[in-house]
């Protein structure tokens, strides 16, 4: 029987749920510890022990003394390319020997090119971990184009507990009978960032365009829930109405995860916002990948990284929320 390894992950944020998740499926066959930055749960709740280190101002994202809190170490993982304590990690695997593997979801080539001190941590990483995880096609191309090869690329999926994401009919009715919707109901939800008014409110006008042309009798049962948080979130309300979908579409601003499990087994489609471009990396969309084991149809905007990851899912793809 081989013996536990110990494994310390520099998880510098703790407010990727999918990510973490990954090492709490193996911390039962090994000795697996966080180490975060102060403040960075971000309401993440994990089993996993937890070392924190003190935010320093003037040294953003430096962990200090880490080195002592990975000696001993049989592994350690970092889960980004171009943080500082990423490379404090590298540095630190190299000085006590220990093999060094990173976590990569970065999908935007040289981001970094303007700001050399952040490329000069990515190149020092890209050469000299001893292995890449890759957590989508997207991420496996640009470690490509840094000429990292292939024989120390992995491509790995998003975790999240399937088992706790089975469709629930008791949990279905539940929530429906919460939000005041008849058993027989389609419920459409949507995950939409509410800063601004442009893409909620062209899906609305989409929702009301598959209403005209739908029979009447699936439109009369089909129900939007949009769960989102944000300024804009009242001015849609009122555009909502003046579209006629008042009585269809109804909103969630509180934070979902408590009832998230009853929440996806009620829904039948689940659409999934953009969010935003021009990011280093989008986060893993925890909530769809569990839709997805809930037996959720799901509508994601085409060359996202929900798209790069469901991509063997029976799944619509669209266009940058056009309402065509």
């Amino acid at each position: 029987m081989s013996r536990k390894l110990k494994i310390k992950v520099i998880a510098g944020s703790l407010s990727d749920s999918a990510l973490i998740r990954a090492w709490e499926i193996i911390a039962h066959r090994h000795d697996v510890e966080l180490l975060a930055q102060e403040g960075s749960t971000a309401g993440l709740a994990t089993r996993l022990p937890v070392i924190f280190f003190p935010s320093i101002p003037e040294m953003p994202n430096f962990f200090r003394d880490l080195d002592r809190h990975v000696a001993g170490a049989d592994v350690i993982v970092g889960l980004d390319s171009s943080k500082l304590y990423t490379f404090q990690s590298l540095r630190a695997s190299r000085n006590l020997g220990i093999p060094f593997v990173c976590v990569s979801h970065d999908y935007s080539p040289f981001v970094y090119e303007k700001f050399p001190n952040i490329r000069a941590i990515q190149r020092d990483v890209f050469e000299n971990a001893s292995f890449f995880f890759a957590t989508s096609r997207k991420s496996v191309q640009l470690l490509t184009i840094e000429n990292v090869p292939d024989a120390r690329i992995q491509k790995i999926n998003a975790v999240t507990d399937h088992e706790q994401f089975k469709f629930c009919a008791r949990g279905a009715a539940k929530f429906k009978n919460y939000i005041g919707l008849p058993d027989s109901s389609i419920l459409a939800t949507m995950k939409l960032p509410l800063s601004d008014l442009d893409q909620p409110l062209m899906m609305a006008q989409g929702i009301r365009l598959a209403l005209n042309r739908i029979p009447r009798a699936l439109a009369d049962r089909l129900y939007i829930l949009i769960c989102g948080q944000g300024d804009a979130s009242d001015k849609l309300k009122y555009e909502i109405s003046d579209l006629g979908l008042g009585t269809k579409v109804m909103f969630l601003a509180q934070d979902p995860t408590p009832f998230l499990k009853d929440l996806l087994s009620a829904t039948d489609v689940l659409i999934e916002g953009r969010q935003g471009h021009g990011q280093v990396y989008e986060h893993l969309p925890w909530h769809v990948i569990s839709a997805a084991y809930a037996g959720v149809r799901l509508i994601v905007p085409s060359g996202t990284i929900a798209d790069d990851w469901l991509s063997g899912q029976m799944i619509m793809r669209i266009d940058d929320f056009s309402p065509i």
